[in-house]
């Protein structure tokens, strides 16, 4: 029985290493997109799109969108249509705070789309996506982020905190015990 619980502990502290789509534009789009980025399909005449086929998002001078609630994990990545040097990305904190920034390296090649990889692990808490393009357009595609994490774990004063109130409350319920007295007659 006892192996049998170190081995469930065990298992629950491994995460998952499959990447998980967040935004494929196709069945699921973000729902706060700004500036100079939308949702389109087909092809613009000199760019590729970051996917043959479907939706993706396009961003004409700069724009972006925040996701639906805050990603915390320890890899983003995207496809690119297109890659020019005149293309970049941010990776957005609490209040539009760059947390992250990487101008993208390219020829321009309308028949070419790459992945775009960034390690996140040591980021705090991820609320957007800034896609800045200076000339026709950056294309973007299926947003995916590896190692989700789903539930915050408490900080080591909340936990100390939430064991002092257990404290607290044990204490109070003993100390007011009711006395129960006997009389024999």
């Amino acid at each position: 029985m006892k192996y049998i619980l170190t081995a469930a502990i065990l298992g629950m502290a491994v995460p998952a290493s499959a990447a998980t789509i967040l935004y494929d534009f196709d069945t699921n789009s973000p729902s706060n997109i700004f500036g100079g980025s939308y949702v389109t399909s087909g092809s613009i005449p000199g760019v590729q799109a970051a996917t043959p086929n479907g939706k993706y998002l396009n961003t004409i001078g700069t724009g972006g969108f925040y996701f639906d609630t805050p990603i915390f994990a320890k890899k983003i990545q995207f496809n690119l249509g297109s890659p020019d040097n005149y293309n970049s990305f941010k990776l957005l904190g609490a209040n539009d705070t760059v947390l992250y920034s990487r101008q993208i390296f390219g020829n321009g090649n309308p028949s070419v789309f790459r992945t775009v990889s960034v390690n996140t692990k040591d980021l705090d808490a991820i609320y957007g996506m800034l896609f800045e393009s200076g000339k026709p357009a950056m294309e973007v595609d299926n947003i995916r982020a590896e190692g989700v994490v789903s539930a915050i774990v408490p900080e080591p004063e909340m936990w100390a905190m939430l064991v002092a109130g257990f404290g607290l409350v044990g204490f109070s319920m003993r100390r007011n015990e009711p006395k129960i007295k006997t009389a024999y007659n």
